[in-house]
């Protein structure tokens, strides 16, 4: 979460949002004891959000398969399905979207996970 650590969350759903809400985002996701709400980076195109971070804030178990999400983004909250993406295909298009160079770096950072959301 960086420097504003447990900050980043209420400042997402504050008037205050536009600080960080161009590049972050809080997710809604399933897990085994009901839901959980992290903080992710993300790239938008359309009604398409690629998420990055790590296991921790993505869990792959719990992303399979268009699983159902809600995020919080720029102030707003929306519905979708959530999955992992794995396809090669899948990765380049996420890349098309992301600035290339920090998907780049990130994404070989150990533990990162790639996620794609379709809002509803």
């Amino acid at each position: 979460m960086g420097l504003l650590g447990p900050l980043t969350p209420l400042i997402l759903r504050s008037p205050l949002h536009p600080l960080l809400s161009g590049r972050l985002l809080l997710l809604h996701a399933p897990d085994g004891n009901g839901e959980r709400t992290t903080v992710v980076s993300y790239a938008q195109r359309g009604d398409h959000l690629y998420l990055l971070g790590g296991a921790d804030d993505l869990p792959p178990q719990s992303l399979r398969g268009g699983s159902p999400v809600k995020v919080r983004l720029r102030g707003g909250s929306w519905s979708g399905r959530a999955s992992i993406v794995t396809g090669l295909d899948d990765i380049r298009r996420a890349q098309a979207v992301f600035d290339g160079s920090a998907l780049e770096a990130k994404s070989r950072a150990p533990g990162v996970v790639l996620a794609e959301v379709v809002l509803d």
